[in-house]
């Protein structure tokens, strides 16, 4: 299955580096007495920017679970199944692909309640093994050297990578 939140992701159609990982299991976000937690395993690049606007596609394989705590243990935790989500990494243009295909790329520096899920899923996909201080995803970008970005809609990654 290629689903969960709130988009999917085709197969992977260019394989170019693989990287096999243990599951790095993080809290994402805690709202209205949820907390969304992650198990990401499976690091792909299956894609790649361009002059204008450098970076990685790389492809992640993800479960969530829920619980009402932020210090749930894994291994109570009832995970979801694995799903596949696709980033684009890039200082210059960091997005996500939907499940139309279409990416979105956003301010990772900017805190908005919105974006802290997906934003903590960036970092942890294009920076494996970063860690997220008081849950603060965008200050782990600021602190791995992002800068502002405009935020956007494109209908591909050739739109995307597009001066």
């Amino acid at each position: 299955m290629k689903l969960f939140i709130s988009f999917a992701l085709p197969a992977a159609t260019v394989l170019a580096s693989a990287v096999p990982a243990a599951a790095e299991t993080y809290l994402a976000r805690c709202q209205m007495g949820e907390c969304v937690y992650y198990d990401q395993t499976e690091h792909r690049i299956v894609g790649e920017g361009s002059t204008a606007v450098p970076g990685d596609v790389v492809e992640v394989t993800l479960r969530s679970a829920a619980s009402e705590s932020e210090s749930a243990s894994a291994a109570n935790l009832v995970w979801g199944e694995p799903s596949e989500v696709r980033f684009f990494c890039s200082k210059a243009r960091p997005a996500y692909q939907q499940a139309d295909g279409t990416f979105v790329a956003w301010d990772l520096t900017e805190w908005a309640g919105a974006t802290t899920m997906v934003t903590a899923m960036y970092v942890h996909a294009c920076h494996p093994g970063v860690e997220i201080a008081s849950g603060d995803p965008f200050g782990a970008a600021l602190a791995l050297g992002y800068e502002a970005t405009p935020g956007g809609t494109y209908p591909s990654l050739q739109a995307l990578v597009s001066p």
